[in-house]
């Protein structure tokens, strides 16, 4: 587990360093606009990873990630989740989030609320990601 996390934040520390600069002590903020000064940011990163209940049919599979999107969609246009995303291998770790808040509890608590977690098909293992505001950018 230790290997993927590392892993995940190498991969995001490369896609960023293009404009790398040398980051100044700072202090996590709550917004997410870029600074250009270096100020660090905290956010939440989530694994989800198979849950103890994968034995649904088909139908409720289709179903729960039907919802499960559904979820993360509303989450992102709330402006709660910046980033997600399946792993493609056969790992036990199925999707990663990235989410703007600064405290695991806030995060907890919209997760919690996924279907497919609610089904028991994943379940999120959360830890707080610091780095610099506006690092993370995709084309």
């Amino acid at each position: 587990m230790k290997k993927i996390i590392l892993l995940v934040i190498v991969l995001l520390s490369i896609a960023s360093t293009s404009n790398a600069q040398v980051i100044t002590a700072g202090r996590p903020t709550r917004d997410n606009e870029k600074v250009d000064e270096g100020e660090m940011k905290t956010y939440v990163m989530v694994f989800l990873k198979e849950g103890p209940n994968r034995k649904q049919s088909t139908t409720e599979v289709e179903k729960i990630q039907k919802e499960h999107l559904e979820h993360l969609t509303r989450m992102y246009q709330e402006g709660m989740l910046i980033m997600a995303g399946p792993f493609l291998d056969e790992s036990k770790i199925k999707g990663i989030l990235i989410m703007s808040q600064d405290q695991i509890e806030e995060a907890k608590a919209r997760v919690e609320e996924d279907p497919a977690i609610k089904a028991g098909r994943l379940i999120a293992e959360y830890h707080l990601w610091y780095t610099k505001s506006g690092a993370v950018t995709l084309p």
